[in-house]
């Protein structure tokens, strides 16, 4: 099991060459996560591009089809305890981290696993959060 981050799903939706061994890799792990803040950050692009383009879409048919295959985790009680306590104690020693940021990782650490991001320096000061660089 393996929570992505919002880098992660913007690369593979892009279906870019340069990320296809990752991609594999990717697939071959039976359990990716996203984070219900994951859904809220790519349809907040999605949604935005829609309204800019002024052309009426299946936009929201094709995010729904390419979320389908991932677990979404909902932000519980649990977790935002969690990510209010990493960000006190970020805070503590000067760091500061984007609030969306701090639900995935403690998404993450809740679920005991790694986080998967190509944003790896937005992570590396939460303690004892498993990190994979994307890509892979």
């Amino acid at each position: 099991m393996k929570i992505l981050d919002t880098t992660v799903l913007i690369d593979l939706d892009r279906n870019s060459e340069a990320h296809s061994d990752s991609v594999d890799a990717l697939q071959e792990e039976s359990d990716l996560h996203i984070s219900s803040v994951t859904i809220f950050e790519l349809w907040w692009g999605v949604y935005l591009t829609a309204l800019k383009k002024k052309k009426k879409s299946n936009y929201f048919a094709e995010f729904s089809e390419f979320i389908s295959p991932f677990i979404i985790v909902d932000i519980d009680t649990t977790i935002a305890i969690e990510a209010s306590t990493i960000g006190v104690d970020l805070q503590l020693v000067g760091k500061t981290i984007d609030l969306h940021d701090l639900y995935i990782a403690a998404t993450a650490k809740n679920l005991d696993t790694a986080l998967v991001t190509s944003n790896v320096k937005h992570f590396e000061n939460i303690a004892n959060l498993k990190i994979v660089e994307w890509p892979i």
